[in-house]
């Protein structure tokens, strides 16, 4: 911090050598490392305001310097850029390093926003798999093995179909056991008359005869 304040408040060419060479030491960016390029494009806007608060932006804004951090970048941020220049040099309007660092800021936000979806989309996805996880082992925990949620379903409708027919089954039967037990009754009714007739018959047979 001391050496910043000496350097701002210094010669100006201190400044100047101390951030061309943080720009020197700036590594080649892989492509898919995006938070290498996150780290690249930070460094660079913060050499250019320090610059810029001393009014020397100018040291940055030249062809040399926007070559040397182009050849940095990942293939795909640096076809990006190559297409954006094409577009420009049509016109025949040159790009300045402000542009530039447009550029690398807007690609940067771009970087930003989706390392946080796939932060979310994985502290979700984890999230469901501990629920899955506890469920199963519930499932495990309760019958001694793993359950199917259809295979349970299936048998619980299963045991309500078989008690359906028992019950249906149970009603027929009640209903034909009526007239069979009348009519039974009323022929066991019959032939316990008739049975009576007979020994009626006989003993007055019996006493006429004697």
């Amino acid at each position: 911090m001391f050496r910043r304040l000496d350097m701002k408040y210094g010669r100006a060419e201190k400044l100047i050598d101390h951030i061309l060479n943080e720009l020197k030491r700036l590594k080649k960016v892989q492509e898919g490392d995006n938070m290498k390029f996150i780290s690249l494009v930070e460094t660079v806007e913060k050499c250019w305001l320090d610059l810029k608060r001393m009014n020397l932006e100018a040291e940055m804004n030249t062809a040399t310097m926007v070559s040397q951090i182009e050849k940095l970048l990942p293939p795909i941020q640096k076809r990006e850029w190559a297409l954006r220049k094409q577009k420009t040099e049509s016109k025949s309007i040159p790009l300045s390093f402000k542009e530039f660092l447009n550029f690398l800021l807007e690609e940067k936000s771009a970087l930003e926003y989706m390392e946080s979806d796939l932060r979310e989309y994985g502290t979700a996805k984890g999230k469901i798999n501990t629920f899955d996880a506890n469920e199963s082992e519930n499932d495990e925990n309760n019958n001694g093995v793993a359950v199917d949620p259809l295979q349970v379903q299936l048998q619980e409708n299963q045991q309500v179909m078989k008690q359906v027919v028992e019950g249906l089954a149970q009603v027929a039967q009640a209903m034909s056991n009526k007239p069979t037990n009348r009519y039974n009754s009323d022929k066991n009714t019959g032939t316990n008359r008739n049975t009576e007739g007979s020994l009626s018959v006989g003993i007055t047979n019996q006493i006429i005869m004697k």
